[in-house]
């Protein structure tokens, strides 16, 4: 199961202009990655899926997802991929979210450069909770597209992997955990946005230097401004830590370990990144 879901992947880009987020799952990227597609020419579906939290506070209008993924060789275009978000029981349970979605322009190519796709969504409302967000793509199974992997602490809980029909032999015909499949990387690579166009909110992510992530008793924050503000949230929503034009070094020793949102804004825009306290 191991080899034949996992590959590796050079590093590129081919698309995508974001909208502010509400959640980042990136910072931690890898080369790997594991499948998440619906292979035409088989009629076989193999999903992968990945947790994330509404903290307590004010709904999410979520109006896109970006992920990062690859293909394993040559083939058609990839100009298809399903979008889901469940609600949590332990696991996906109950769609709130669930369409189909044709990728602008040529789509996406292959073999395998790790891309970057940026899916817009019609606005769907999130209330406080746990969800699970699951991508796949439509591709030969030769040429089946991976969903990068997440290689930081692991965020949440463990991602899962759905093989119905058992095309890969390991028994997962029902959500299964990934590292239970042999797989080392815990999470996935993604991102849930909003629409900041109403609000003139922009993303200023590559304005922004967050590490380590995890981080112990100082938590590094470069901010390529002259005035800034940093905020800490704890996964309820509450503010734990608040500093306007901090130093570089923000000492964070008296938080609990677990995870927390840092959200940075200056004039430009608003950065969010989860990040985890050891």
């Amino acid at each position: 199961m191991k080899k034949m879901l996992l590959s590796f992947a050079v590093v590129s880009a081919l698309a995508s202009s974001v909208s502010a987020q509400y959640y980042d799952q990136t910072a931690g990227i890898t080369v790997s990655g594991v499948i998440s597609a619906y292979m035409t020419d088989n009629d076989t579906l193999v999903q992968s899926a990945d947790d994330f939290t509404v903290p307590a506070g004010p709904d999410w209008d979520v109006t896109s997802v970006t992920v990062h993924g690859f293909r394993n060789s040559p083939g058609a275009n990839m100009t298809d991929m399903q979008v889901q978000i469940w609600t949590d029981a332990g696991g996906p349970n109950t769609p709130v979210y669930n369409a189909l979605h044709v990728l602008p322009g040529a789509g996406v190519p292959s073999p395998n450069n790790d891309t970057t796709i940026t899916i817009t969504i019609p606005s769907t409302t999130l209330i406080p909770g746990t969800y699970w967000l699951s991508v796949y793509g439509f591709t030969e199974a030769a040429s089946r597209w991976n969903w990068t992997t997440h290689g930081a602490v692991q965020i949440g809980a463990t991602a899962m992997l759905q093989d119905a029909d058992d095309y890969f032999g390991a028994g997962a015909t029902s959500w299964t955990a990934v590292t239970t499949l042999g797989l080392t990387d815990p999470d996935f690579t993604f991102k849930i946005n909003e629409n900041d166009g109403n609000v003139g909110i922009s993303d200023i992510s590559n304005e922004v230097s967050i590490y380590p992530n995890p981080a112990s008793d100082v938590l590094n924050v470069v901010v390529d401004a002259e005035e800034s503000n940093v905020t800490i949230y704890n996964v309820a929503g509450n503010v734990v830590l608040n500093e306007a034009n901090p130093s570089t070094q923000i000492n964070i020793a008296h938080l609990s370990a677990g995870a927390y949102v840092v959200e940075v804004s200056t004039i430009n825009g608003v950065s969010r990144v989860q990040i985890m306290k050891k």
